[in-house]
Protein backbone atom coordinates (compact mmCIF):
# COMPACT_ATOMS: atom_id res chain seq x y z
CA UNK A 1 0.00 0.00 0.00
CA UNK A 2 3.30 2.56 0.77
CA UNK A 3 4.47 1.98 -2.22
CA UNK A 4 1.36 2.30 -4.47
CA UNK A 5 1.09 5.55 -2.19
CA UNK A 6 4.53 7.06 -2.65
CA UNK A 7 4.08 6.28 -6.84
CA UNK A 8 1.24 8.31 -6.40
CA UNK A 9 3.07 11.35 -4.56
CA UNK A 10 6.30 11.01 -7.45
CA UNK A 11 3.54 10.51 -10.14
CA UNK A 12 1.74 14.14 -8.41
CA UNK A 13 5.45 15.99 -8.33
CA UNK A 14 6.24 14.51 -11.59
CA UNK A 15 3.39 16.07 -13.36
CA UNK A 16 3.89 19.21 -10.89
CA UNK A 17 7.85 19.38 -12.06
CA UNK A 18 6.94 18.76 -16.16
CA UNK A 19 4.12 21.66 -15.70
CA UNK A 20 6.77 24.11 -13.88
CA UNK A 21 8.94 22.97 -16.32
CA UNK A 22 6.81 24.11 -19.69
CA UNK A 23 5.48 27.31 -17.76
CA UNK A 24 9.61 27.84 -17.22
CA UNK A 25 10.19 27.40 -20.89
CA UNK A 26 7.42 29.42 -22.02
CA UNK A 27 8.53 32.21 -20.10
CA UNK A 28 12.19 31.73 -21.44
CA UNK A 29 10.80 31.65 -25.07
CA UNK A 30 8.64 35.08 -24.02
CA UNK A 31 11.35 36.79 -22.75
CA UNK A 32 13.93 35.77 -25.39
CA UNK A 33 11.51 37.04 -28.39
CA UNK A 34 10.98 40.18 -26.19
CA UNK A 35 15.19 40.78 -25.90
CA UNK A 36 15.19 39.66 -29.34
CA UNK A 37 12.59 42.86 -30.37
CA UNK A 38 14.59 45.13 -27.99
CA UNK A 39 18.09 44.10 -29.69
CA UNK A 40 16.57 44.96 -33.25
CA UNK A 41 14.45 48.33 -31.58
CA UNK A 42 17.92 49.43 -30.33
CA UNK A 43 19.57 48.30 -33.99
CA UNK A 44 16.80 50.71 -35.98
CA UNK A 45 17.22 53.61 -33.47
CA UNK A 46 21.28 53.76 -33.64
CA UNK A 47 20.90 53.53 -37.07
CA UNK A 48 18.29 56.42 -37.38
CA UNK A 49 20.73 58.49 -34.89
CA UNK A 50 23.72 57.80 -37.05
CA UNK A 51 21.39 58.85 -40.29
CA UNK A 52 20.32 61.94 -38.77
CA UNK A 53 23.85 62.71 -37.71
CA UNK A 54 25.06 62.53 -41.26
CA UNK A 55 21.98 64.72 -42.61
CA UNK A 56 23.35 67.04 -39.89
CA UNK A 57 26.86 67.75 -40.66
CA UNK A 58 25.89 67.26 -44.39
CA UNK A 59 23.79 70.38 -43.96
CA UNK A 60 26.14 72.32 -41.49
CA UNK A 61 28.89 71.36 -44.37
CA UNK A 62 26.21 73.45 -46.82
CA UNK A 63 25.32 75.90 -44.59
CA UNK A 64 29.38 76.98 -44.30
CA UNK A 65 29.62 76.83 -47.48
CA UNK A 66 27.05 79.32 -48.67
CA UNK A 67 28.29 81.68 -45.70
CA UNK A 68 31.61 81.37 -46.82
CA UNK A 69 30.10 82.23 -50.40
CA UNK A 70 28.36 85.50 -48.77
CA UNK A 71 31.38 86.52 -47.36
CA UNK A 72 33.75 86.50 -50.24
CA UNK A 73 29.98 88.14 -52.08
CA UNK A 74 30.35 91.03 -49.63
CA UNK A 75 34.03 91.24 -49.42
CA UNK A 76 34.52 90.82 -53.46
CA UNK A 77 31.36 94.05 -53.49
CA UNK A 78 33.41 96.12 -50.55
CA UNK A 79 36.59 95.68 -52.95
CA UNK A 80 35.11 96.70 -56.05
CA UNK A 81 33.12 100.04 -54.29
CA UNK A 82 36.61 100.50 -52.65
CA UNK A 83 38.22 100.35 -56.08
CA UNK A 84 35.94 102.57 -57.94
CA UNK A 85 36.17 105.17 -55.54
CA UNK A 86 39.98 104.93 -55.44
CA UNK A 87 39.91 105.22 -59.00
CA UNK A 88 37.62 108.36 -59.24
CA UNK A 89 39.52 110.11 -55.90
CA UNK A 90 42.87 109.24 -58.60
CA UNK A 91 41.32 110.99 -61.40
CA UNK A 92 40.47 114.18 -59.40
CA UNK A 93 44.11 114.45 -57.81
CA UNK A 94 45.95 113.40 -61.46
CA UNK A 95 43.21 115.84 -63.31
CA UNK A 96 42.51 113.07 -65.37
CA UNK A 97 46.16 112.64 -66.57
CA UNK A 98 47.97 110.01 -65.06
CA UNK A 99 51.37 111.58 -65.56
CA UNK A 100 50.12 114.90 -63.63
CA UNK A 101 51.83 114.33 -60.30
CA UNK A 102 49.74 116.62 -58.58
CA UNK A 103 49.67 116.18 -54.63
CA UNK A 104 45.99 115.72 -53.25
CA UNK A 105 45.61 116.98 -49.63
Amino acid sequence: HQVFLHAAKCSVLNVQAEDGHAVAKRQLEAETLMRVDLENRCQSLSEDLEFRKNIFEEEMRESRHRQEQRIVEVDSGVRQDYESKLAQALQVCWGHDPLNVMVCT
